[in-house]
């Protein structure tokens, strides 16, 4: 991952901080802290398990149908 999506990665989604004031802390617009964020999450959807198996229980094996 890029350094500057990584600081935008904390700051923004660990650290929850507004995009206004990561801005600030990073030394550019609002905007491309945004667009990062945006595309930093997209990213990491894509990376994470599909949606339909959060939650459900895991199957015993041994149980019969």
């Amino acid at each position: 991952m890029d350094p500057v999506d990584q600081k935008v990665y904390l700051l923004c989604g660990l650290e929850d901080l507004p995009h206004a004031d990561v801005a600030v802390q990073l030394g550019m617009e609002r905007g491309t802290v945004t667009k990062r964020w945006q595309r930093l999450r997209a990213k990491l959807r894509d990376l994470a398990p599909s949606s339909d198996l959060v939650g459900r229980e895991p199957q015993d094996p041994d149980a019969t149908s």
